[in-house]
């Protein structure tokens, strides 16, 4: 569930897993098509996860879940 911009880095957006763990992952590039070009607050995206540290998951936006 995307909750919006992260607080640490404007570039990026902070989200929560259905486990309730925070996950930042990049914005979506302005200038990309279809359903990649905006995540906003309130959307349930897929997010392929490829860090962590023991508070954060950090990903790549894979899709919108529609």
């Amino acid at each position: 569930l995307v909750e919006g911009p992260s607080k640490s880095n404007k570039k990026r957006l902070t989200g929560r897993t259905s486990q309730n763990q925070i996950v930042v992952f990049d914005k979506p590039d302005a200038g990309g098509r279809g359903t990649l070009q905006r995540a906003p607050t309130g959307e349930l995206v897929e997010i392929k996860v490829e860090d962590a540290t023991s508070l954060t998951l950090f990903g790549r936006l894979l899709e919108i879940v529609k």
